[in-house]
C-alpha cells in the first residue's frame, strides 16, 4: 500500500512538473522542447531496460513555440516511448528530431515486432490520442512498419512563432 502511494506521489509530480514546464514562458523555444524530451527520454529509457540512441540537430533555429504545442509534442512522443516499452518487445529504440523548412519532425523508430497497419485502429486509444494532438497543434503523424515501428511527427513552425 505504501508502495503505490509513493508511485503515485512522484507520477503527481512529475505531471505537475510538466504542467509547470508548459506553462512557463521561459522554455518556449524548440531547443527547450528537444532539451525536456531528451531528459524525459533518458530517464524513462535507462530504466526500461531498452538500448537507445537520440540524435538531434547540430544546431536548432532560433524558433519559439507555444507552450500548449510543446506539450502537445512532449506527449505524443511520451505515449510513443510508453508503447515500446509495454508493446513492441524491441531491444533498441532510437529518437530523431530535424529540423528544415520550417518543419520539426520527430521520429520514434523501434526494432520489435511491429504494429499490423490493417488492424492499426484496433490498438486502443494510444495512436489515436498522439495523431490528434498533433493535429491540434497542425501538425500529423505517419505510422510505418520498417523492421519495427517508425513514428513520424511532423509540426510546422510557422514564420510568425520564429523569433
Amino acid at each position: 500500500q505504501v508502495d503505490k502511494i509513493a508511485q503515485y506521489s512522484q507520477e503527481l509530480v512529475q505531471k505537475m512538473g510538466e504542467i509547470i514546464w508548459a506553462m512557463n514562458s521561459n522554455f518556449d523555444t524548440v531547443e527547450n522542447l528537444i532539451a525536456y524530451i531528451r531528459r524525459y527520454a533518458v530517464d524513462f529509457l535507462d530504466v526500461s531496460g531498452l538500448r537507445y540512441h537520440i540524435r538531434e540537430p547540430e544546431e536548432v533555429p532560433d524558433y519559439a513555440i507555444s507552450g500548449e504545442r510543446r506539450r502537445n509534442i512532449y506527449l505524443a512522443v511520451k505515449e510513443s516511448l510508453h508503447n515500446v516499452v509495454k508493446h513492441a518487445e524491441a531491444e533498441r529504440v532510437s529518437i530523431s528530431f530535424d529540423i528544415k523548412d520550417e518543419q520539426l519532425t520527430v521520429q520514434v523508430q523501434d526494432d520489435g515486432e511491429g504494429i499490423d497497419l490493417e488492424k492499426i485502429n484496433e490498438f486502443g486509444n494510444g495512436l489515436f490520442n498522439m495523431r490528434k494532438r498533433l493535429r491540434d497543434i497542425g501538425g500529423d503523424m505517419l505510422v510505418e512498419n520498417l523492421d519495427g515501428t517508425l513514428l513520424t511527427f511532423t509540426i510546422p513552425l510557422e514564420k510568425s512563432e520564429e523569433s
